[in-house]
This record gives structure tokens, C-alpha cells and sequence, in this order.
């Protein structure tokens, strides 16, 4: 056997050591004995998901103030950011405001309060409605009807005619009676349409005046709880002028910058003041690249100390944040309270800013990193000898470009694969990490990564 493949996915269990995504161990169902000088190994294949943001971590610039005031920390915030008009808007904090709910509640509480109101009102009337019919069907039924002896032996007996909306019964006789005999039922048989008329309207006089009652017992308890809420307001103000002077104050307003001039500590007295000197130097670039290096080094220890952290505070009085060239170009708001911009490493470096300090309104001279921390993708295994990388020697094993899409599994397949040697001889398991420019773990969110190792021997 003179070459051989294997597949280390990322999900396979390890009880001592907890595997991730981009951080896993993989123990071997036997020892692979190869002779460290006569083999080689190399990455071929890689999986890996497209599930890391182009910001994972929150990242952070200070605004430095001119007058010895302390230096604020603001936040710019982790994100997968797809253009530059995302990453301006989450620079000028600039949030998208939704309807209150509360709003929404009080509008149907409103209306449901009026529900409330007029629900019995509409059911007085309905329930008036029925009684009404219904005393018109008994009046109806119960009006006495007189009938000669000839007219019952000629004719069924008529049913009384019900006053509308019920429609009365046609009868049906056998034979129609003689004029004579019609006559005589009209002069005996009562008129029950103006009976029930005169009840009707009897009836509708009652029911004006049980409203016109309820109305007039209504108004003075209204008018009652008026005059109490009147006199308890007029009580309120009474009892706050009895009050002492000292709660007729207004609070103290807060101030919305700290001033560490009042009331410091003797230690943060004397941090302020090299502070102060130190930021006028940085201001004032020199031109040895080590003397700045070393003075930024120094002056980045000072501001840890004096810093005030405020992830979310609001610089669009001081600053804003635009859009010039397809680049990122910040403008000073207030020069007269401004001293300089200082972005740390990993922002500026996303945000297209070579100098970590911005002295005055300028343009970024590159554009925004979209892939940001994450564009390539350093692959270290534990199998191979330390080989020089940069200013040091490490375990590099393969290095592969970022490509696709957020949401999306790469396979990416080695071109000309670089075979690197064994550091050991007997191999039971092997470590892979896959790493960003700055020997950070990639930031996956989710999925496995598959790395493909090609061993081979050398002839």
C-alpha cells in the first residue's frame, strides 16, 4: 500500500474532548504505523458550512473628547452585514421603530368600553319589541266573539283576526251567508284592532316615561362624581401647598456625558492626566513608524483604564456615517468636542480603515470586507511538522478562500494539494482546526465539516 485516504467528519463523539465545528478530535478504530520519513499527508477535500457571519463578535471604536473629558466605548454591533447600507445605518444606530402595542390596546378598549354602553340599549329594545307582539297575539286571541246559531250550523268558526305582522287565517266556508246575517255579526262582534291600538300606544307612553326616569336618576349621579373629582383635585392642591419648599423642587437633571473631573480618585486623576498628554501625541502622528507603534501601544493601556464603556450610546451629535466612492466616510458633527475616532484592529480593518485613529472627517481609502474576519480559512492539524508561517512555525496543514453564500454548504476540492511531513510515527488520533487570520476558531453557527487527508508514500 502506497497511499490511502481518510474522512474526518466533525460530529463523530469524543468524550474528552468536546468536538465542534471548527475545533474537533478524531480517535482512529486503529493505530496507523507509517514510518514518519517515508510518508506524507495532505488535505484534498473540505466541507464546511457557509453558517459564519461576516461580524461574529461585537466590535468597538472610541470617541476621544477634547477638554479632559474620559473617552466613551461604542459598540457596533455583530451581524451578517450584506451591503454598505446595512453597516451605515447599524453606524448611525439607526433602528427601525415599530407601532406600540399599547397604542393598539387602548383603541380596543375603547371600543369595547362603548360595546359595553350601548349593548343594553339595543337589548331593551329588542326584548320591548317582543312584549309588544306578544300582548297584541293575547289581546287578539282573548277579544270575545258572538255568533247567531244559524251562522255556526252554515259556516266553521271564524278565528280572530291577529293585528300585524302575524297574517290572520283565511276561512274557508262552505257556503257564503246571506247579507242579512253579515250584518247582524258586525253589530255584535267587538272592533280588536282598536282595542290593541289604544293598549299599544298606552304602552309606548309607559316605556318614554321609565326612560325619561332612568335618564333623570342617571344625570345626578354623573353630575356627583364631577363634583367629587373636582373637590379632590382642589384637596390635591391644597395639601401640596402646605407642602415644604424642598419637594417643590424640580429632580436634578442627569448629565448625558460623565465629567471625571468632579470628584475623581487620586489614581484616575493621574491616569487622566497622561491620558491627556498621551492623546495630544497621537494626534499629533509622528513619523517613525516605531516610535507610533510604541506610543499607540502605551496609549491603548492609558485608555483601558480611563475608557466609559456605552454600547449604545448615541453619537449623531458627534458624529455620522456615510456613504462616498462605494466607501465608508465619517463625518465630524462637533470638531469644537471631538478630539479623534479610535477604531480597534478588527473594526477598522472591516470598515476599510488602514490608521486604527481618525483625526478629522475622511473617506476610508478601501472598501467594507464583506467576508470580514473570514476570508480564508487556515486549516492546522496536529499529524504534520511545524512549518514556517509569517514571523513563527506552526502545524499549517492546508489554507482554503471562503466562497458562497451565507446558508450555503461549500465542497471545495484542493487543486494542487501540498504534501507536508509526518510529525509521528504512530498516529491514533487527529486534531483538526480550522481557524481565521487571527488564530480565532471560524464562527460557525451551525453544520459539519468534513476534512478529506490523503496519506501517501514517498518513493
Amino acid at each position: 500500500m502506497t497511499d490511502f485516504y481518510v474522512t474526518l467528519p466533525s460530529n463523530v463523539p469524543n468524550a474528552p474532548f468536546h468536538n465542534t465545528t471548527s475545533r474537533y478530535v478524531t480517535r482512529l478504530p486503529e493505530v496507523l504505523q507509517l514510518q514518519r520519513d517515508e510518508w506524507v499527508v495532505a488535505l484534498t477535500d473540505l466541507v464546511y458550512p457557509h453558517s459564519f457571519v461576516n461580524v461574529g463578535r461585537p466590535l468597538h471604536y472610541w470617541i476621544h473628547f477634547k477638554g479632559g473629558r474620559q473617552p466613551i466605548r461604542v459598540t457596533f454591533p455583530a451581524a451578517d452585514y450584506s451591503n454598505l447600507e446595512g453597516v451605515i445605518s447599524a453606524l448611525n444606530n439607526q433602528v427601525h421603530t415599530r407601532m406600540k402595542r399599547s397604542a393598539v390596546d387602548n383603541v380596543i378598549e375603547e371600543n369595547l368600553k362603548k360595546a359595553k354602553r350601548e349593548m343594553p340599549k339595543e337589548e331593551k329594545e329588542s326584548i320591548l319589541a317582543i312584549l309588544n307582539d306578544k300582548e297584541r297575539m293575547k289581546s287578539a286571541q282573548n277579544t270575545p266573539v258572538v255568533q247567531s246559531t244559524e251562522t255556526v250550523k252554515q259556516s266553521p268558526v271564524q278565528t280572530p283576526v291577529p293585528t300585524p305582522p302575524v297574517p290572520p287565517p283565511v276561512p274557508t266556508p262552505p257556503v257564503p251567508p246571506p247579507p242579512k246575517k253579515i250584518e247582524e255579526e258586525k253589530k255584535t262582534t267587538p272592533a280588536p284592532k282598536k282595542i290593541d291600538e289604544k293598549k299599544i300606544d298606552e304602552k309606548k307612553v309607559e316605556l318614554k316615561e321609565e326612560k325619561q326616569t332612568e335618564q333623570k336618576k342617571i344625570e345626578p349621579k354623573q353630575e356627583k362624581k364631577v363634583e367629587e373629582k373636582k373637590t379632590e383635585q382642589k384637596e390635591e392642591k391644597k395639601v401640596d401647598e402646605k407642602k415644604p419648599d424642598v419637594i417643590k423642587k424640580p429632580p436634578l437633571k442627569k448629565p448625558e456625558e460623565p465629567k471625571p473631573v468632579i470628584a475623581l480618585s487620586p489614581e484616575m486623576k493621574q491616569s487622566m492626566a497622561e491620558y491627556a498628554a498621551i492623546a495630544n501625541n497621537v494626534l499629533n502622528r509622528p513619523n517613525d513608524a516605531t516610535t507610533y507603534r510604541n506610543m499607540m501601544e502605551e496609549f491603548e493601556r492609558i485608555r483601558s483604564l480611563v475608557s466609559v464603556d456605552k454600547p449604545d450610546y448615541d453619537t449623531n451629535q458627534y458624529l455620522g456615517f456615510t456613504v462616498q466612492d462605494g466607501k465608508v466616510k465619517i463625518n465630524f458633527l462637533n470638531p469644537a468636542e471631538v478630539l479623534f475616532v479610535e477604531f480597534d484592529k478588527a473594526c477598522g480593518y472591516f470598515l476599510g480603515f488602514e490608521d486604527t485613529i481618525v483625526r478629522e472627517s475622511s473617506v476610508a481609502p478601501h472598501k467594507v470586507d464583506f467576508f470580514g474576519d473570514v476570508s480564508v480559512i487556515y486549516l492546522y492539524s496536529d499529524l504534520v511538522d511545524p512549518i514556517i508561517v509569517g514571523n513563527r512555525k506552526s502545524n499549517l496543514l492546508s489554507v482554503i478562500p471562503c466562497t458562497g453564500k451565507y446558508g450555503s454548504i461549500i465542497y471545495y476540492t484542493v487543486p494542487n494539494p501540498r504534501y507536508v511531513p509526518l510529525i509521528n510515527s504512530n498516529i491514533d488520533s487527529i486534531r483538526i482546526e480550522l481557524l481565521t487570520d487571527g488564530g480565532d476558531p471560524i464562527p460557525f453557527s451551525w453544520g459539519t465539516t468534513i476534512a478529506v487527508l490523503h496519506f501517501k508514500k514517498i518513493k
